[in-house]
C-alpha cells in the first residue's frame, strides 16, 4: 500500500509543509485515522509554555476520535521531541471524544509531558516549518492576526 503524504497549509502566511508518516509505522494507526477524514480546516494557535510548539484551537470532528483499544501506541517525553514531528490526537476520553487536535514541533520544547508523535515534516521543508511557527508564535502573542490552516492529502 501506498504511504499518503499531507499537506499543512497556512494561506495567511503563503506556507506549505509536507508531512509524512513517521519511520516504521509508529503510532501509524492514528496517522490513517486522521488521513481518511482530510481535509479538516482550522484556526491555528500556539502553546503558551511549551515551547516552540504550535497547535490547534479545538477541532471539532464529525465523529468520535479512534479508540487506543489494544492499538500499540509510541509515548515520547515532550522535552525529547524532535523538531518537525508532530502529533494526531486520538480518544483519551478527556474532550469526549469529538475534540481533536494537531500539534506540531518546529524547536526546543520545555515541557515535559507525554505525546504521541504520528508524523513528522519531510526535510526539504523544515526550514519554512520554522519560519511558519516563528511567523504562528508572533500573529497569536503580538498581532492577534487569525491565522487558518488546513490539511490535506497531498494528490
Amino acid at each position: 500500500m501506498e504511504t499518503r503524504h499531507f499537506l499543512m497549509t497556512w494561506p495567511e502566511l503563503n506556507i506549505s509543509i509536507e508531512c509524512e508518516p513517521r519511520e516504521n509505522g509508529i503510532n501509524n494507526w492514528i496517522y490513517e485515522w486522521w488521513i481518511k477524514r482530510m481535509p479538516i480546516k482550522y484556526v491555528q494557535s500556539h502553546v503558551a509554555l511549551t515551547g516552540e510548539v504550535f497547535t490547534t484551537l479545538n477541532v471539532r470532528m464529525p465523529e468520535t476520535l479512534p479508540e487506543r483499544g489494544a492499538q500499540p501506541v509510541e509515548i515520547i517525553r515532550q522535552v525529547n521531541s524532535i523538531p518537525g514531528y508532530g502529533h494526531f490526537s486520538y480518544n483519551t476520553g478527556l474532550s469526549g471524544g469529538r475534540v481533536g487536535a494537531i500539534g506540531m514541533v518546529y524547536g526546543k520544547v520545555y515541557e515535559d509531558m507525554d505525546g504521541t508523535l504520528s508524523f513528522k515534516v519531510v526535510e526539504r521543508d523544515m526550514e519554512k516549518l520554522k519560519e511558519a511557527g516563528r511567523r504562528i508564535w508572533q500573529a497569536f502573542y503580538k498581532t492577534k492576526q487569525i491565522i487558518t490552516a488546513e490539511v490535506r492529502v497531498k494528490k
